[in-house]
């Protein structure tokens, strides 16, 4: 069982998985939220910033991973969850379920 289950702390999924939603995973961690976090995102891969389109990036003289929000590995080691390439069309936070562009339902429920 994960950290995130035995707190029992309500889920909360991000919608958007660029530089704000990235640095909300984070900033949900850093503060203690111990419950599910969902980062979803149309863009496959970790959230990062969007760099300036300038000629030392279009020359390659930058690296995207400086743009990241985390490495890699922080996400799976701070149970957030990644679930690249969907789009959220719906949102029924009643039922506690997201619509991904895919057409599936998923229910997001504490653990």
């Amino acid at each position: 069982m994960t950290d995130a289950c035995r707190n029992h702390g309500q889920p909360i999924v991000i919608v958007g998985a660029g530089l704000a939603g990235g640095n909300a995973a984070v900033t949900l961690r850093e503060e203690g939220f111990g419950g599910r976090v969902v980062l979803i995102s149309r863009e496959p891969g970790i959230p990062f910033g969007r760099p300036p389109l300038s000629k030392t990036y279009l020359r390659s003289e930058e690296d995207l991973s400086a743009w990241y929000v985390r490495p890699a590995g922080w996400y799976q080691e701070h149970d957030v969850e990644l679930l690249g390439e969907s789009g959220v069309v719906a949102v029924d936070a009643a039922l506690h379920r997201v619509t991904l562009d895919s057409g599936t339902e998923s229910s997001i429920k504490s653990c």
